[in-house]
């Protein structure tokens, strides 16, 4: 599957078979000192846009069934990454719904990794300590982008949403110093930012990095 279809492949394993859904998602991701992270995907105005009253009404049960048997997407691709424990409540039980999954894990480095093998994507991630510094390293060669990938569609891709969707944000400390990474809210949180349309195309190799300082 060619990686610039994932956002669609991450609807369609977002709705399954309950046809058309339309949701605002957040994801967040709690980064601790030690590099183990509570990732934490909020959807909000869950609703079918189908125009028969029964079919759209058909379309929201599926869904709510899916998390009433704890099998909903969102929670099936955190698990696909290793997820130590995931889990999904429904905080809005009334159309439009709204739904929150939690999942945590003991390596941001190990999930990123991960995630690139499901979508078919080379590259990788490593986490090193220095004192009171840590850092995030993540080396993704876009030449993969035009790889066939997986042939069989991963449960990850109902996690792949674009990436204003996504913060990195720590639970102590400061960010000192990113790479492809906007840092926001008093040096707290960072953002992914765009890759940019030349080194896209030229399918470059690229080098993303997260610095963080916790002082006692």
């Amino acid at each position: 599957m060619h990686r610039h279809c994932l956002a669609a492949a991450a609807l369609v394993a977002a709705v399954g078979a309950a046809g058309c859904l339309v949701k605002e998602t957040t994801h967040r991701l709690y980064l601790s000192p030690s590099g183990a992270i509570a990732w934490a995907v909020l959807e909000e105005g869950v609703r079918s846009t189908e125009n028969d009253r029964a079919k759209r009404a058909s379309d929201e049960r599926e869904w709510l069934a899916a998390i009433a048997r704890d099998a909903h997407p969102v929670a099936e691709g955190l698990r696909r990454l290793g997820a130590a424990e995931a889990s999904t409540t429904l905080l809005r039980p009334a159309r439009p719904y709204m739904v929150l999954t939690d999942a945590r894990f003991e390596r941001v480095d190990r999930v990123i990794t991960r995630l690139f093998e499901e979508l078919g994507l080379r590259g990788g991630a490593a986490l090193t300590v220095n004192g009171q510094e840590t850092t995030l390293s993540i080396v993704l060669d876009l030449a993969s982008l035009d790889d066939p990938g997986p042939e069989q569609e991963s449960p990850v891709t109902a996690l792949v949403e674009d990436v204003e969707r996504y913060r990195f944000v720590l639970t102590e400390g400061r960010f000192v110093s990113a790479t492809g990474f906007g840092i926001l809210d008093g040096e707290t949180a960072a953002m992914l930012q765009e890759i940019p349309s030349d080194i896209l195309k030229a399918r470059a190799v690229v080098n993303l990095q997260l610095v963080w300082r916790v002082t006692p």
